[in-house]
């Protein structure tokens, strides 16, 4: 994330919920439906966005990457590379955290198949759009190595038009610093102990591999 918006994180001991209807790809949680009844021509879309406004609502999530050593993950979300990166440590299967699938096929349900799922089960009918349906990218966004965490908007904080959720300060094992960050890690690690969590000599900072279109942690 960005130095300003990662330190607000550190020092706050929270993490901002991305809003499912603000994602920055118009097809991502949003899956197309066949077969509707009673669709006129080209009123699909707008059908799909109030199926699955109800999810919309509800939910938020928290986006994880798996790599921290591609340095377009850095040029894209951590302010080229001026910004910092949290590293959280999730072993558990219970933790929710689900892998994004990267593919060129949209993610298509029928009608009959959303129906049949929720008449049978709610819960399960919830599960299966998540993990089939909300878990589903192009391609060409499998640089990010995706892990996604769908937290219920009614167990966070708002504030203003915002949702936050306290971060799992156990599970922080690593702040790193960009390339080009600006500050010290001595700064952040003042910060750490000022906010209070377990450790706060657990900065680093990324650098450019001298061979490789890749960042070195050290």
């Amino acid at each position: 994330m960005s130095l300003a918006n990662g330190l607000d994180s550190i020092q706050e001991r929270r993490l901002r919920i991305g809003r499912l209807v603000e994602l920055n790809d118009p097809y991502d949680c949003a899956p197309g439906i066949a077969d509707a009844p009673n669709i006129p021509p080209g009123g699909e879309e707008a059908f799909e966005a109030g199926y699955f406004a109800q999810f919309a609502e509800a939910f938020g999530l928290l986006s994880y990457s798996a790599t921290v050593s591609d340095p377009v993950i850095w040029s894209h979300y951590a302010d080229g590379h001026r910004g910092i990166a949290l590293g959280f440590d999730y072993i558990d299967p219970d933790d929710g955290l689900i892998p994004v699938e990267y593919g060129a096929e949209r993610r298509i349900f029928t009608y009959e198949e959303l129906e049949r799922i929720r008449n049978e089960n709610a819960t399960e009918a919830l599960r299966h759009i998540i993990t089939s349906g909300f878990t589903k990218k192009a391609s060409s966004w499998s640089y990010e190595q995706e892990y996604r965490q769908f937290i219920t908007l009614n167990s966070c904080t708002p504030l203003r038009e915002h949702y936050f959720r306290p971060i799992p300060s156990e599970r922080l094992f690593s702040v790193i610093l960009g390339a080009r960050c600006p500050i010290r890690p001595v700064d952040v690690s003042r910060s750490l102990h000022s906010a209070g969590y377990p450790d706060p000599n657990i900065v680093s900072c990324a650098t450019k591999h001298r061979g490789h279109y890749e960042m070195v942690v050290a």
